[in-house]
């Protein structure tokens, strides 16, 4: 498969700041030395507790924020140090859904003017053109083109993400990161979304970089999954893989917490619960940042970081349980 995106040692950092002059006191260690690559026409799925940095993984890689370390390309193009010109031309590839259809509209605007921003700031349609790719989109995502003067508070939230999912694909983009598209829509909406974004991904081609902590619903869109915790990537595997024979201690507790809608299965799964809280990023454990949690520490996981492994064929988990 053609690689897409291939980023290395990506790291963010936060500062903390106190003090009547504003001194750095220290750092929020959102993202650490992550490695990943993400192939053509795949939706990469990426998991975690709330505050393990997926989001801000996603908007590294978009460029919507700056990075502290390491480098995202696109086509072999950095991001970093691409010029303006070049940045410009990038953003009709790389767009983003954003988790809340309600903060992501303009309230100020009509759908129209939603709609169309993408064309003005890249002076690409204009006139009956632009009037007929506006009539495409809304006819990809299920809407009819008599809402194109009303505003977004005329909405349900259902029908603002389509409104979202448009606008990201009007200027035809290659990648697409969906952060949490359906974790603030009820369940029969969900749904909905999930299959639209799954006819879109066949229909244009498209690449997902899909960010959710329903388990569920990654592995029904997922080809792979990387599973993050404080900042880390600590397992990727192909979606049914790692569903099936999870390896990582934390992955196999995630997966345990999935409901089972069958109450007598449900009796006979057994149930990881994992011992004390998410350290914080601010001040991350040494060695591996899971042996605070984790039922099977040993004394080398409390003082040296684990080296990923290839458990079997495209399964790389980073823990000692292995290596």
């Amino acid at each position: 498969m053609k690689k897409l995106i291939e980023i290395k040692g990506l790291s963010k950092e936060f500062p903390i700041k106190k003090g009547f002059f504003n001194r750095q006191v220290g750092a929020v260690h959102a993202v650490n030395n992550i490695n990943l690559d993400i192939y053509a026409g795949e939706t990469l799925g990426l998991v975690g507790e709330s505050g393990c940095g997926k989001s801000t993984t996603g908007r590294c890689i978009l460029g919507l924020t700056d990075i502290t370390k390491g480098t995202v390309k696109i086509d072999n193009i950095e991001l970093s140090s691409a010029d303006s010109k070049t940045i410009k031309n990038l953003r009709k590839r790389m767009q983003i859904i954003f988790q809340n259809p309600y903060s992501s509209l303009n309230p100020r605007m009509s759908i129209l003017d939603s709609l169309r921003e993408p064309f003005i700031i890249h002076k690409t349609l204009r006139g009956k053109a632009l009037n007929q790719r506006l009539s495409e989109l809304l006819e990809m995502v299920g809407l009819s083109t008599n809402i194109l003067s009303r505003y977004p508070h005329e909405f349900s939230g259902g029908q603002r993400q389509r409104i979202v999912i448009a606008r990201a694909l009007a200027l035809n983009p290659d990648f697409i990161v969906a952060d949490e598209p359906v974790s603030s829509l009820d369940v029969s909406i969900q749904a909905q979304i999930i299959n639209l974004l799954e006819d879109l991904k066949k229909q244009l081609g498209l690449t997902y970089l899909f960010i959710s902590h329903d388990l569920s619903v990654v592995r029904f869109v997922s080809d792979r999954v990387a599973v993050m915790y404080l900042g880390e990537i600590i397992e990727l595997a192909p979606a049914n893989l790692l569903f099936d024979s999870p390896k990582h201690p934390y992955t196999q507790a995630l997966l345990s917490a999935i409901p089972v809608p069958d109450p007598d299965a449900s009796k006979k799964e057994k149930r990881i619960l994992l011992e004390g809280d998410l350290p914080s990023p601010a001040n991350p454990p040494s060695g591996c940042k899971f042996h605070t949690r984790c039922l099977h520490v040993m004394d080398i996981c409390k003082n040296h970081p684990p080296i990923q492994t290839e458990t079997e064929k495209d399964h790389f988990v980073n823990c000692y349980l292995y290596n």
